[in-house]
C-alpha cells in the first residue's frame, strides 16, 4: 500500500486545513442572476420582434367598414372621407358611383375577413348608423357581458337614469338596483341577467336613478349569442312608468311554461347533482385533513373545542345526522344562498355578494359563541356561494352542503 503524496491534487497533507471551496463571492451571485435575467429578456424581445415581423398584416386581420359604435361607410365618406381621402373613390362622378367604388376598393383588399354591415351595402347615411337607430328608440336600451358589465347604453337610458353612457359603460348593472323588495336586480347565474336566466320575458320593478330617485319601470331582456351558439351577454330594454318611491310594486309576467324564480333555481339536473356530491366529498376530505392536523397531527389545539361543539349539538347516531343533513343544511342554503346572497347580488354584484354573505354567516356563528363553527363557515360557505353564483342554481350548493353535513356528523363526531 503506497502513501499519498501531500503535493498530489488528490487531497491536502495530513494535519493541514483544506482550502475553502471555490464559488461566487456575495457580489458575484446577484450579478450573475442579473446577467441571466437580461439575457432572457433579450431573447424574449428578439422572439417577439421575429414574430411581429413574420405577421402578414393583410391576411392576419379583419376589416370592418363600420361597427355599432361608429358612423356608416356612406356617412363617414360624406363627413370626412370625400374631403380628406378622395383617391378612395377617384373617377366616380355621382354619389352612387362613389359608394360602388368604395365597396370595390374594400373588397379588393387582401384581409382574411371583410365585414360589411347591411347599411353599408345599401349605402345608407349617418341616420342609419346602429348607434343612431338605438338612440332613436322610444325605450332605454343597454347590453351587458356575461359578468353583468354594461357594454352599451343608449340616449334614452341616459335620460331616464341620469347615468351618461361614459359613466355607465364598464360598470356593473347593479347600479340600477332599486329598493330591497321590489327593485330590479342583476342575476346570479352564468349570465348576470335575472330575467333571461329565469326564463322571464317582462318585469315591472323599481329602478334607482343616479340622483337616488326610485322609478317604476317595465323591463324586457333577451340573451345575446355568438355565431357558434355561445351566450355572450344580454340585451335589456326598459320604459319608465312613473315614480315608484311611494308605492313600489313588482309584477312578473312569466314566459310560457316558465317556472317561478326559486323553483327554477331548485330544479335538479344531473350535472348539478354530480357537482354537488363531488364538492361535498372534497370538502369533507379537506375538513378531515384539517382537523387531523390540528387535533392529533401537528397539535391538539382543536381537540377540546371540537369535543365541546359536538357535545352541544350531539349529532350521534343516524337520526340526528339525517336531521342535520336533510333538514338543517337545505334550510341554510335556502336562506343564505337563495335569499341573502341573491339580494346582495342585486345591490353589489355577484362577487361582493358572495364575500358579504360568507362574512355575514361567519359573523352570526361568532355572535352565537361558536368560533370553531365560524372558522368552518368561511371556506365551506365560500364554496357553496361560488357554486350557486356559477351555476345559477341552488341544487349543487344544497347537495354539497347536505353531503358534507351528513359525513361530518356521521364520521367526525367524537365517540
Amino acid at each position: 500500500m503506497t502513501t499519498p503524496d501531500p503535493s498530489s491534487p488528490t487531497g491536502p497533507a495530513p494535519g493541514t486545513t483544506p482550502p475553502a471551496p471555490a464559488g461566487p463571492t456575495p457580489f458575484q451571485a446577484p450579478q450573475a442572476g442579473l446577467v441571466a435575467g437580461i439575457i432572457l429578456v433579450l431573447i424574449g424581445a428578439l422572439f417577439l420582434v421575429a414574430r411581429v415581423a413574420d405577421l402578414d398584416w393583410h391576411h392576419d386581420s379583419v376589416l370592418y367598414t363600420s361597427t355599432h359604435d361608429s358612423d356608416t361607410l356612406a356617412g363617414w365618406w360624406d363627413h370626412w372621407g370625400r374631403e380628406h381621402q378622395p383617391r378612395l373613390a377617384a373617377g366616380a362622378t355621382s354619389r352612387e358611383a362613389e359608394h360602388r367604388t368604395l365597396l370595390q376598393n374594400v373588397l379588393a383588399l387582401e384581409n382574411e375577413l371583410v365585414v360589411i354591415p347591411a347599411q353599408d351595402i345599401l349605402g345608407l347615411g349617418s341616420e342609419a348608423a346602429l348607434r343612431a337607430v338605438a338612440d332613436a328608440l322610444p325605450d332605454a336600451l343597454f347590453t351587458t357581458d356575461l359578468t353583468g358589465r354594461v357594454t352599451y347604453w343608449n340616449a334614452v337610458a341616459e335620460r331616464i337614469t341620469g347615468w351618461t353612457a361614459a359613466e355607465a359603460i364598464g360598470r356593473d348593472c347593479s347600479i340600477l338596483a332599486g329598493d330591497a323588495v321590489h327593485g330590479c336586480s342583476c342575476g346570479v347565474g352564468p349570465v348576470k341577467c335575472g330575467l333571461a336566466e329565469q326564463g322571464r320575458s317582462s318585469k315591472t320593478c323599481t329602478l334607482r336613478a343616479k340622483d337616488g330617485q326610485l322609478l317604476r319601470i317595465v323591463k324586457n331582456a333577451v340573451l345575446l349569442y355568438a355565431p357558434d351558439g355561445r351566450v355572450t351577454g344580454a340585451l335589456e330594454t326598459f320604459t319608465s312608468v312613473g315614480e315608484g318611491a311611494a308605492a313600489p310594486r313588482c309584477e312578473v309576467v312569466p314566459a310560457a311554461a316558465a317556472p317561478p324564480g326559486l323553483a327554477a333555481r331548485l330544479r335538479p339536473g344531473l350535472p348539478d347533482l354530480g357537482l354537488g356530491l363531488l364538492s361535498g366529498l372534497l370538502l369533507f376530505g379537506a375538513t378531515r385533513a384539517f382537523l387531523w392536523l390540528f387535533c392529533g397531527g401537528l397539535t391538539d389545539a382543536l381537540c377540546a373545542p371540537m369535543a365541546e361543539l359536538f357535545g352541544r349539538f350531539q349529532p350521534h347516531g343516524l337520526g340526528p345526522a339525517l336531521v342535520l343533513g336533510l333538514l338543517v343544511a337545505p334550510a341554510e342554503e335556502l336562506f343564505w344562498r337563495g335569499v341573502v346572497q341573491a339580494w346582495l347580488a342585486g345591490r353589489f354584484g355577484a362577487e361582493r355578494a358572495l364575500a358579504l354573505a360568507v362574512l355575514a354567516a361567519a359573523g352570526v356563528a361568532l355572535a352565537s359563541g361558536e368560533p370553531l363553527l365560524a372558522l368552518a363557515t368561511l371556506p365551506t360557505y365560500a364554496v357553496w356561494g361560488a357554486l350557486a353564483a356559477w351555476r345559477g342554481s341552488l341544487v349543487p350548493a344544497l347537495v354539497s352542503h347536505a353531503t358534507w353535513t351528513l359525513l361530518v356528523a356521521a364520521f367526525l363526531a367524537p365517540r
